[in-house]
């Protein structure tokens, strides 16, 4: 998401928009009207408000404004998935896979995508591991594609 600051009287204008919407379909019919709802500076600024809605005692718009914020981010990450390509989204699904049969399925139900060195290198290279576990188990994936892709 972009990060260069928006004209004040813009930013003000959607925060009182943000604020006013009721459901998250409005929510998202902003965030596709006016790109600048989908900035980290809006949603900076938006943290702001509630941060100062709470300081002020004012815990029902501050609540209010999370629970918003809270479906922003998730429109946020949904549109950001959906800009993914096939390979990408491919890739995810494969790693995210519950086991390794499902891992299969997913393989089986994506193999022009998973049956390419595009994937494996992916796979191996673009991927961060937060702990042992998590590196474990990419290695464990990785393996596993390596072991589809040759059979």
């Amino acid at each position: 998401m972009t990060s260069s600051f928006p004209p004040p009287e813009d930013l003000a204008i959607r925060l009182h928009d943000f604020s006013e919407v009721e459901d998250r379909e409005a929510l998202a019919a902003l965030a596709d009207e006016s790109p600048l709802i989908l900035t980290d500076v809006f949603a900076d600024a938006v943290q702001k408000l509630i941060d100062t809605g709470l300081k002020m005692g004012n815990y029902d718009a501050a609540e209010a404004l999370r629970q918003r914020l809270d479906a922003l981010k998730e429109i946020r990450a949904m549109k950001t998935y959906q800009r993914q390509d096939a390979l990408a989204r491919a890739v995810i699904a494969f790693v995210q896979a519950e086991d390794d049969e499902a891992a299969r399925q997913t393989y089986a139900a994506h193999r022009n995508q998973l049956d390419s060195d595009a994937a494996a290198k992916m796979l191996t290279e673009d991927f961060d591991a937060e702990d042992n576990k998590a590196y474990s188990h990419l290695r464990r994936r990785a393996a596993l594609l390596q072991q589809l892709r040759s059979e």
